[in-house]
């Protein structure tokens, strides 16, 4: 028989599972769940804004021109995919002493717009515009959130944490992507259209030159959208080395982002044919 001990337990118990759920969709849920639910969710992603740092060690003595540099790169923007506009403001802050390159931080200084078809960029004070020849194509690669994201199908996960981005609870993930698919992402983002020529035999003697390519990402525990990415990438062959650290934070998905284009950029700006 059902006693009023028990019922007041079993209550108790119902009004405790209630209110973990209300509090962000329970903490037990496993790596593939959240995968499986933020595979869903970033697909009705039409706009974000981003903050990005990039730390790249390069030492190439193999080129004509022996390279060793240290560079550092921090970025920030809007893309509104919806609109085909986005907007980014990037610093070089440790110029590499390089032929042709800038030689302080505030030249390195580099404010991009993409407006449909178009590119806007301002350089030291001055202006260019280029158009893109394949819009379509570029703008799939526009949506970073996306692309960190599908690194995530078929990659080994595992949920180390859960911490505070901004204020809201994130689960902690490491992603271990497959090495072939981590170059063909490294590849897509380079918009180095030989390297996209390249033979399954190519991609697969290049990716062994990936010593090392780990991700971590912060997933929001209710929206189940990426609040921040962190990616380590080590590739050597014989005496080069390159290595890599990129962390961006996404926010404000899905806002009203409006991009306007400076008058100046309009009226002054220079084109590029190529």
């Amino acid at each position: 028989m059902l006693t009023k001990k028990t019922l007041i337990l079993f209550l108790g118990i119902v009004s405790l599972a209630f209110i973990l759920g209300c509090l962000g969709g329970g903490l037990s849920l496993s790596p593939e769940q959240i995968r499986a639910n933020t595979l869903t969710a970033i697909r009705d992603v039409n706009s974000y804004a981003f903050n990005l740092e990039t730390f790249t060690v390069a030492e190439l003595p193999d080129l004509p021109n022996p390279l060793n540099a240290t560079l550092r790169v921090k970025a920030w923007g809007i893309v509104n995919m919806k609109r085909r506009s986005s907007k980014m403001e990037m610093q070089l802050l440790n110029p590499p002493d390089l032929p042709n390159f800038p030689t302080s931080e505030e030249e390195a200084n580099l404010t991009l717009y993409l407006l449909n078809d178009t590119i806007y960029v301002k350089v030291q004070n001055t202006w260019m515009r280029q158009r893109v020849p394949n819009p379509d194509e570029v703008w799939e690669r526009q949506n970073q959130a996306l692309q960190q994201v599908e690194l995530m199908r078929g990659a080994k996960i595992t949920l180390e944490d859960e911490e505070k981005i901004g204020g809201r609870r994130a689960y902690v993930l490491l992603v271990e992507p497959d090495k072939l698919k981590a170059l063909n992402y490294l590849i897509d983002q380079s918009y180095a259209s030989n390297l996209k020529t390249l033979t399954p035999q190519q991609l697969g003697n290049l990716s062994k030159r990936i010593k090392e390519f780990k991700m971590k990402m912060w997933i929001d525990s209710e929206e189940f959208l990426p609040l921040r990415v962190k990616t380590h990438i080590k590739l050597e062959s014989k005496a080069s080395m390159m290595e890599s650290e990129v962390k961006i934070e996404f926010h404000d998905y899905n806002a009203k982002h409006k991009i306007t284009l400076p008058e100046e950029a309009y009226n002054q700006s220079v084109e590029l044919i190529v």
